[in-house]
């Protein structure tokens, strides 16, 4: 859950759908409840999962991770508010290209690429929230 300066809190990675896209306005004790019991419903793992790593090191897998993180770059940027306009100007998708060309096939280069999606979510998430209060 990302807040704003407004203390909205929007839910952006939800895999089950209960909070997926959902608007918390100044979530307090109540919502804080609601969600450890929604989280102590899930089953705990036999065992310990292994620790992995959170970037591959293969040079095929590396492509693939980079590809990946570039096509989630590519629809954060896509987006479109509910009057379809982009969130999104033609100078910062340039900018945020020109980033992206910089970030080699590495361990470090896609991390630069996984925080650049990191931060261009935030503030995505951040720009639909002023659009939603600015509709009310």
């Amino acid at each position: 859950m990302s807040l704003n300066v407004n203390h909205v809190g929007n839910i952006t990675k939800d895999r089950t759908g209960k909070y997926q896209d959902r608007f918390i306005e100044k979530p307090d004790a109540e919502f804080g409840k609601e969600l450890i019991e929604w989280l102590a419903q899930g089953e705990k793992p036999s065992k310990p999962l292994p620790a992995q790593s959170y970037i591959s090191t293969s040079l095929e897998t590396l492509y693939a991770e980079r590809k990946a993180v570039l096509n989630e770059i590519s629809e954060i940027f896509q987006a479109k508010s509910a009057n379809g306009s982009l969130y999104f100007s033609e100078d910062e998708l340039s900018e945020v290209r020109m980033f992206c060309k910089t970030c080699d096939v590495s361990a470090e280069g896609i991390t630069k690429l996984y925080n650049q999606r990191d931060f261009l979510m935030r503030e995505l998430t951040q720009r639909r929230n002023a659009a939603a209060k600015q509709a009310v």
